[in-house]
């Protein structure tokens, strides 16, 4: 919200008037805003048992493609970094709710891009395993046993006070609403995969 003020201050200054930059810059922080605001309010809904689901046909590829675009809307966390995507197959279809499955994988793609240092590379992508569809995110960094313990609890982070919401989300998101389920690895070989499995 401050850097959205910041902006409009600047834009109301004669000499970044016609900036189309700062435009720019006014819609992506606008963007992120209200993202983290909806994301928030589906949060408290969750933990109420208040949270309306709607489930529609969604193309894989295609979600994928459109959250990863999203993830470009958080400069301050993905500026320098890559994100490649994966898939075995693009004509891949399932059920769930378009929002809140969105919530899960760009909570995912948001975690490996803070892990993940300057010019650093990200992947992500999906396959099939039986009647169910595997999203996963994958970055370079390995997590300390402390941290494998916790990763899913309310509140708890490695960035500082106020955060760790993401992780817990995605888990109540998932179990709670759209019978599937959220798990990760962390190993050396491998860094950090997040998978989300999704019922087809």
């Amino acid at each position: 919200a401050g850097g959205v003020m910041g902006l409009i201050d600047l834009l109301k200054a004669p000499e970044y008037k016609d900036d189309e930059s700062l435009f720019h810059l006014l819609e992506t922080n606008t963007r992120y805003l209200i993202n983290e605001i909806e994301a928030h309010r589906d949060l408290v809904y969750a933990e109420k048992k208040i949270l309306g689901v709607h489930f529609v046909e969604i193309n894989a590829m295609n979600f994928l493609n459109d959250i990863v675009d999203l993830a470009k809307y958080y400069p301050q966390i993905s500026a320098e970094k890559s994100i490649a995507v994966e898939a075995d197959n693009e004509n891949v279809n399932f059920r769930s709710d378009y929002i809140l499955a969105k919530r899960i994988i760009l909570n995912m793609l948001k975690n490996a891009l803070e892990a993940t240092a300057k010019k650093g590379k990200i992947k992500a992508g999906f396959y099939e395993e039986e009647k169910n569809i595997v999203f996963w995110v994958q970055n370079e960094s390995v997590m300390t046993e402390e941290v494998r313990s916790q990763v899913f609890q309310r509140s708890f982070s490695t960035k500082g006070h106020s955060r760790g919401i993401g992780t817990y989300s995605m888990r109540l998101f998932m179990e709670n609403y759209l019978q599937g389920r959220v798990f990760f690895e962390s190993t050396e070989q491998k860094g950090t995969i997040f998978y989300a499995v999704f019922p087809k």
